[in-house]
This record gives structure tokens, sequence and C-alpha cells, in this order.
């Protein structure tokens, strides 16, 4: 495979074991899972051995392990995915080694957040599927709504005694462990009766895992969060979403809602600025602006977030609306190092390992900063890339009423309290009796940079993906 076939769009059609030392520069600088996922349809394992920039060398018999159980397996997991042969229980067999856990009769699924998190080896691996699967089944656009009652101090059109009955909540979204484990927490407070489990990836991730479960007929979600408008428009295309029409909508604009209304809601909102630890830069030479990060001062010592971020990507498409789109390809000078999640950025930028994070968001930086991080927050006068978080019940969902009652009490002003309060998740509300945020400060208080035009925005994305993708050496 050439540079011409990676243009065309073509990739390793075959299944694909990776391997890489996990003490090399390269494992420790670069997300090796992502950066083979543009070239292979099929990456069936990616491992990192206790070893330097050589396995062969440094680490014979554990390469010669993974080598032989990779090319010796009669009957891979890898081929009953991709060709859908075997009993459900096959499938289910097949899904041991992405992270859950087994229930019965082959439904495997998360239950406890201690195990919950999926790897991102098992994302790529079913997120290849997508790609080649049938269209989801659509749904047609109509009201859900029941009959309205009051539970604790909101509105839900779903049927409670049901919802207990149901006794769980499944719950997708992009949040680090401890932000999704605070939000389930307190709804399952709220509703003792009803479980929670979750499943927790980065927003592009997640949204090739649960379209690739659902293109294999299999519909284990109940609730679904998303931090990019791309998928929620693309899920809500195709089907995904449940049409229902949330009571706790009327504490929003219709603009913070989707079109028609009824499939998501703007359950909050993340904003980002810039970043620097106080001990690596001094006060003069801090950014101010955003065209600071391209300084050559800050070179090699740059982190941002991969392009599986729905953050990332806002912050991308304002910016190059803003300075043109030669303003990223500036910035690739820098050579930045790419991460996940935003705990991630603030850890390492409070350690000294990078000196500045060009996608600070707000709510990483306060939670650092109180706990005593040598950190500054910049917010640059042109304003602050933000993007919407996104909510809504998921289509043919195990727990339907249940995921009906999460919907409106995330919605409602009472979780809304939790989004915007606690510390670990601190999105702004949009409703306007939500109140200010544990810093003082209200949405209002700052100039975001949202995207004018949705529809661009949304038809951006393959281009992000890919300049994103370069920029980060991947």
């Amino acid at each position: 495979m050439d540079a011409a076939d990676h243009a065309a769009g073509r990739r390793i059609g075959c299944p694909v074991l990776v391997i890489v030392g996990g003490r090399s520069h390269t494992a420790r600088m670069y997300g090796y899972e992502a950066a083979w996922a543009p070239y292979v349809t099929d990456l069936a394992r990616c491992v990192a051995l206790p070893c330097g920039h050589y396995p062969a060398e440094q680490a014979p018999e554990e390469t010669y392990t993974e080598l032989r159980d990779f090319f010796g397996k009669s009957r891979p997991a890898w081929l009953m995915l991709r060709t859908g042969r075997g009993c459900p229980g096959d499938f289910a067999g097949a899904a041991t080694d992405i992270g859950v856990t087994t229930r019965r009769g082959g439904d495997r699924r998360m239950t406890d957040r201690s195990r919950s998190t999926l790897s991102r080896r098992g994302f790529l691996k079913v997120g290849a599927l997508a790609a080649a699967a049938p269209a989801l089944s659509r749904v047609p656009i109509a009201a859900a709504q029941g009959r309205v009652t009051k539970v604790l101090d909101f509105q839900t059109a779903a049927d409670v005694a049901k919802a207990e009955q149901e006794g769980e909540v499944v719950y997708y979204g992009h949040d680090g462990e401890a932000g999704i484990g605070t939000l389930l927490d307190a709804f399952k407070k709220d509703f003792p009766k009803i479980k929670t489990s979750y499943v927790r990836l980065q927003t592009g991730a997640l949204y090739a895992k649960i379209t690739a479960e659902r293109s294999a007929n299999r519909f284990a979600v109940d609730v679904l969060q998303l931090s990019d408008i791309s998928p929620a428009v693309d899920f809500q295309k195709k089907g995904g979403w449940e049409p229902y029409g949330s009571p706790e909508l009327a504490g929003y604009k219709p603009e913070h809602q989707s079109t028609p209304a009824g499939h998501y809601g703007w359950a909050g909102v993340s904003f980002a600025g810039i970043s620097y630890n106080k001990s690596k830069v001094k006060p003069e030479d801090a950014p101010k602006a955003w065209k600071d990060i391209l300084k050559p001062a800050f070179r090699d010592g740059v982190s941002a977030k991969l392009a599986t971020s729905g953050m990332q990507h806002a912050q991308w498409y304002t910016l190059r609306k803003l300075y043109g789109n030669e303003f990223w390809q500036e910035f690739a000078k820098q050579r930045p190092k790419g991460f996940d999640a935003r705990a991630q950025l603030f850890d390492r930028l409070s350690k000294g390992d990078d000196r500045m994070c060009v996608l600070a968001e707000y709510a990483g930086y306060t939670l650092f900063a109180e706990k005593g991080a040598d950190i500054e927050f910049v917010a640059p006068a042109d304003g602050l890339p933000a993007t919407p978080i996104f909510i809504g019940a998921v289509n043919r969902a195990p727990h339907p009423e249940a995921a009906k009652l999460f919907v409106d009490w995330a919605l409602s002003r009472r979780g809304q309290q939790v989004y915007q309060n606690q510390k670990i998740l601190l999105y702004g509300s949009l409703r306007a009796d939500a109140g200010p945020m544990p810093t003082g400060k209200r949405l209002g208080d700052f100039k975001l940079l949202f995207p004018t035009d949705w529809t661009d925005y949304v038809a951006s994305h393959p281009v992000f993906v890919k300049e994103w993708n370069g920029i980060m050496g991947l």
C-alpha cells in the first residue's frame, strides 16, 4: 500500500495484527491504534509489548506468541464478526475481548463500572463493520408523548412504574469514567429501583460502536450522549433516536433542540481556551490569543485531542473560519501530541510533560487548578470554541421507559444541576433557571464560538478527520 492507495481511500482488507514496543518513543507519543485505523478495514489486534522500538529483537518470545496466536486460530473472532456466520453465542464469544461481560444467552453488556471501559482495540474491530453494514432501520417522525406526570420536581411522559419494573438503564457516553459515574449515581439516588450501566468512549469511537452494533441487530443501549452534532444528525437520519417529545424540552429554545424537535436535546455546553504550565512558560511569553499558539517557542511542547473528539472538531472548524485554512497548516509545524481525554491533557500539562494545551476545556482546567496544579487558563478575545452535548433516548432500547425517564431527568433543572454544578462535568446549562456554575460564571460571561452553519459543520467532518490525523502524524 502506498500514498496513492491511501489518497484513493483504499485500505488493507485482511485482518491485521499490529505489534509495537510499549516503551518506545512511538508508543509514548502517539496513539498507535489510531495511527493504523485509517489504513486497515479490520484491525484484529493491537498489542504493546514490554520493550523498545524493536519487538522482534527485544521481546522475541512475546512476539512469537502473538504471531502464533494470531495465525494459529482455526476460527478467529474477526471471521465470525465479518461474515456473520455462527449462532448468537458465537457472536457473543467474539465480543469477549472488547471489554464486555457475559450476561445470558449470548447477550453481553457491561454492568460493573469498574470493568466498563471499552478498549480502543475493541472499538476499531467493531467499528470496521460500520462501513459495510446495511443501513440502520428508519423510524417515522412522530410524537411519542404519553401522559405527563410530575415526579420529584420535574415533568415526564415516561411510565415511571414501568421504568422501575424494567429496572435498568444502559447509557453510552463520552465523558470520563468519574464524570459518567457522578451522573449515573445522581440518577440512581433519585430512582434507586433502576440500576445503571454504561459504555464510555470518545464520541467518534462511541458512534462507530453503536452503529456497528445496530447493523448487527444488537440493541443494547437506552440513552446516548454525544459531544459532536455530526454523528447526532447522522443517527437521526438513520432512525437511531427514539422520537420522544420530552416535556422538559419546554425549558429550551428551539435552536437548542433537534430539527424537528423530539430526537435529542442539548444537555449542556463545553468550551475550550488555552492553558499553559506556569513553571514552563514565563508570564511575558504566555499565549494571549489563538495565533500565539503558532509561535516556534512552543514547538514540541503542545498537546490537543485526537480526531475522535467532538470538541476538537468544533475548535478546528471555528478557528478555521476565523483565520483561514492556513492556520492549522501552520499549527502542524508545532508537532503537537494528541490524546483521548481532557484528563490526560491536564495531567500531562500539570506535570510539565507539555508546556501548553491548545484544547483546554474550562471544566478540566477548573478541576486541576482546584487541586493545586500550577497552570493558567487563557480566554482569547476572539472567543472560545464551544460544542453542545446531545442526549436522547435510543430507538429499540431494551428499557424504553427507563430511557425516557433518564432523558427527562437529564434535561430538567434537577439533572442540569448535576451537569453544571459537579466540577467533574461542569457543562454550562442552557436552561434559564439553571443558575451559575460553581465558579460563579454563567455561559453568558464567555464569548463562545459556535458554528453559524450547522449543515456546513456536519459536512466538514470528513475533511477535519483527514487533516487532523495528518497534523497528529497519524
